[in-house]
């Protein structure tokens, strides 16, 4: 005969032990995320993509875990890894409309600009009207070369955010591409009127001065920009570039190398040192240089024009024409077209 009794007291145990395994569990992967967290605060990414791997590895089902590492991917430069998690999240709770944000964000450093724009336009179903939408729609534009529109993106996110100085700066500086110099200036000018110590203001502006080829005020604005952010790379890369148009060839190698070490995902560093090795008229190493830059980003200015060049003078004009015939070379100067012609004859 079966003790009843006893078997319901055999199977409350069992309960009992399955339920405090479970809240052990919960407890360990909140501890864990809590961790890593900290990490991703302190900036110490690696960290935090190892502790956050711990926690999904705990419950492969950790949504916020596979967000956050996905920020945390995103810092470190990983994006095809950061999209992953970002899907990883979404494929477990598709209304988590932090991860979806955090997708667009990545999908336009992808250059998957509609992807991007379609996650922004499903999220109207969570953040309303919020300027922030219109605001990253203008950073999607921008990635995309089509400034005419981040401009309009931007403008709708200043009439909502008034406050923001980030969208006069990205106005500016999208003028700035259109080479509508006054018009940047004047946005740049709201800009630090909102918050002087803005580096990324004096960057702009000291870009516009080399444009106009006035380099010392270039350098005097970008000496400025660095004061707010010594350590920035594109600062750096950009008072490297100014350095070589005046002339200071070891002074621009310098920055320009430290802007490496620091964010070696940059092509237009990468271009930068191309430059200057044409400048010392070092060719194999300019043609290395700006071939990377280029793979990098086929849409980085000059950059197959300097490369033409370093080809043509080391000898190989072939290779030299095949680089100028890319469709991002503007005004290619007469003597080049003229050897090209020459070569196709």
């Amino acid at each position: 005969m079966i003790n009843v009794n006893v078997r319901i007291y055999q199977l409350i145990v069992i309960m009992m032990i399955f339920l405090c395994s479970c809240i052990s569990r919960d407890k360990e992967k909140l501890d864990l995320l809590l961790k890593a967290n900290q990490f991703l605060e302190d900036k110490d990414f690696d960290k935090a993509i190892l502790v956050y791997n711990q926690a999904i590895a705990l419950d492969p089902e950790f949504t916020d875990a596979y967000n956050n590492r996905g920020v945390a991917n995103f810092e470190n430069g990983s994006y095809a890894l950061a999209l992953s998690d970002y899907k990883s999240a979404l494929l477990l709770k598709p209304d988590y409309a932090e991860a979806m944000f955090n997708r667009s964000n990545v999908l336009i450093e992808l250059g998957k600009i509609e992807e991007a724009i379609s996650d922004l336009q499903n999220l109207r179903n969570f953040y309303g009207d919020s300027s922030i939408l219109d605001f990253s729609r203008g950073l999607a534009y921008s990635k995309n070369g089509d400034y005419s529109k981040s401009i309009l993106a931007f403008k709708i996110a200043q009439i909502k955010d008034k406050n923001n100085v980030e969208i006069p700066i990205n106005i500016g500086t999208a003028y700035y591409y259109l080479e509508d110099f006054d018009s940047a200036r004047c946005y740049i000018n709201q800009a630090i009127q909102m918050d002087s110590d803005h580096s990324s203001c004096y960057n702009t502006l000291a870009l516009i001065e080399v444009k106009n080829q006035k380099y010392d005020t270039a350098l005097q604005l970008i000496n400025k920009a660095l004061d707010f952010a010594p350590d920035d790379p594109y600062l750096l890369n950009n008072r490297g570039f100014i350095h070589l148009s005046m002339g200071n060839l070891d002074q621009s190698i310098a920055d320009i190398n430290n802007s490496i070490i620091t964010d070696p995902y940059n092509g237009w560093a990468y271009r930068n040192k191309g430059l200057y090795y044409l400048k010392m008229d070092k060719m194999d190493e300019a043609i290395k240089m700006l071939q990377k830059a280029s793979e990098m980003d086929a849409s980085i200015e000059n950059v197959f024009l300097y490369l033409g060049e370093a080809y043509y003078k080391g000898g190989n004009p072939i290779k030299a024409c095949e680089a100028w015939s890319n469709e991002n070379v503007r005004n290619l100067p007469e003597i080049y077209l003229n050897e090209c012609k020459k070569g196709s004859g």
